[in-house]
């Protein structure tokens, strides 16, 4: 397949062939710059694409590349007083990276992957868990607590799990399905950890991990 690229832009509103093979509202890159933008028609080999960021200086040509996913937006501590754009990403981080005026392609994770939080196991190893059971519990301030869950489609037997100082993305335990084999993996070695990503659109699902937080 060819290379996808602009052939009509008006305003924030882009056109972009051949695109045909894409999802109703897929994330794509749109340009040399990347920007964001958002898959909202498609007819044939074409994609109606709404571009988020300003699209002055785009030319026709200029390459697009579809991201095979929603937009999104990661759940879990830190998340509570952090100020972000409309697309999840944390406005002092991107100031820090361009200055006042945001540069257009910016990224930034929506959490910050260095900072660090104590986990508490609610269940022990050995124990059953399956949709929806509290794993453990991370106190992201005094009295807010973040309810670390099991997601839709698991289920199992608890191998795992350990009370500790973790970033996000780090293991914190691992489940094992009834057949005795391990979870697909959250990241490495089957092991549970402390960050989610859910779709934006309300209609959307959460997506599969081993820990899914909950604020309460």
């Amino acid at each position: 397949m060819s290379q996808p690229r602009l052939i009509r832009v008006v305003g924030s509103i882009a056109e972009v062939a051949p695109l045909g093979d894409v999802s109703l509202y897929e994330m794509v890159r749109v340009g040399d710059r990347r920007l964001m933008g958002e898959v909202i028609r498609i007819e044939g080999d074409v994609a109606t694409v709404d571009v988020f960021e300003e699209t002055g200086g785009l030319a026709l040509g200029e390459p697009v590349e579809p991201t095979g996913a929603p937009l999104t937006a990661q759940l879990g501590p830190g998340l509570l007083g952090s100020v972000l754009d409309g697309v999840g990403r944390p406005l002092d981080v991107m100031a820090e990276r361009s200055g006042d005026f945001l540069t257009p392609g910016g990224e930034a994770q929506t959490l910050d992957a260095d900072a660090l939080w104590t986990f508490s196991p609610t269940l022990e190893p050995g124990d059953a868990a399956s949709t929806g059971d509290v794993l453990g519990i991370v106190e992201e301030r005094a009295g807010i607590e973040h309810r670390i869950m099991l997601p839709p489609g698991r289920t199992g037997e608890i191998a795992d799990i350990s009370a500790g100082t973790y970033r996000i993305e780090e293991p914190f335990g691992a489940l094992r399905r009834a057949t005795g084999a391990l979870v697909a993996s959250c990241g490495a070695a089957a092991q549970g950890s402390l960050v989610a990503a859910g779709r934006i659109r309300p209609q959307g699902r959460t997506a599969r991990r081993c820990g899914a937080p909950h604020s309460s």
